[in-house]
């Protein structure tokens, strides 16, 4: 994320994954609760700290959050599934460039059929 916007405004980031179809049938489905993001990670200027949303701790820069930010499950409302789409992170101070890293986790089913599966994963970054 790099934000150039006067006024050191604040911003969300947030995620949001389609259900995965594919299989070898072509029509097996992992819903996208089964979806998360794990061990998200950020490097970024100092001048305010960054909030990760539904975690364990807040980070300051460079600083690795405890816990999921989303933890995936077999059902539920959970994961990255749904609207609207799950907050991962805000920062009340916007200037700068920021790089975000972490796991994209998928938990399959025991049932799940094998096979290859295709989703889609958007990421937005609101400005307020």
């Amino acid at each position: 994320i790099t934000d150039t916007r006067a006024g050191d405004l604040p911003w969300t980031l947030t995620a949001q994954s389609s259900n995965l179809t594919g299989g070898t049938s072509g029509s097996s489905i992992i819903n996208g609760e089964n979806v998360g993001i794990t061990n998200m990670t950020f490097t970024g200027p100092t001048n305010g700290a960054v909030n990760f949303t539904n975690w364990f701790a807040a980070a300051g820069a460079g600083a690795t959050a405890v816990g999921a930010a989303v933890e995936p499950s077999a059902t539920g409302t959970l994961g990255l599934a749904g609207t609207p789409a799950k907050t991962l992170a805000h920062t009340a101070h916007g200037v700068g460039s920021w790089s975000f890293g972490g796991t994209l986790t998928v938990v399959a089913p025991a049932d799940t059929e094998a096979g290859h599966y295709a989703g889609t994963v958007t990421f937005t970054v609101l400005s307020q």
